[in-house]
């Protein structure tokens, strides 16, 4: 009896991570925000908040700062990373290029 009741109790704290872990899944920084905070942006393209600053500073990602806090918009943001994606495509560029007195092929 006793391993039952042990069984039930784990189920019961298996459950409640479950829903902790479903409810985080919810309320992600993607679903149905407008704005993010510097620290989530850092979090979602994976960079450092310092290359976040250079960024920022270069005019490269629009933002509004309020006090020492920066804020962005995931439209605005999805905008720049797709201007800036680069497309490649296997075996379109084949030729010769010239490098440090050698000719080498490009695959």
């Amino acid at each position: 009896m006793e391993t039952s009741v042990q069984l039930e109790k784990e189920l019961e704290v298996l459950l409640l991570r479950l829903e902790k872990f479903e409810e985080e899944l919810n309320t992600s920084i993607f679903r149905d925000r407008d704005w993010l905070e510097g620290r989530e942006v850092c979090k979602w393209l994976k960079i450092s908040r310092r290359t976040l600053d250079r960024w920022c500073k270069a005019k490269l990602l629009p933002h509004c700062k309020l006090g020492k806090n920066l804020f962005f918009l995931v439209s605005e943001i999805d905008k720049v990373l797709w201007a800036n994606r680069v497309v490649t495509v296997r075996g379109v560029n084949k030729g010769k290029k010239k490098q440090q007195g050698r000719t080498r092929e490009i695959i």
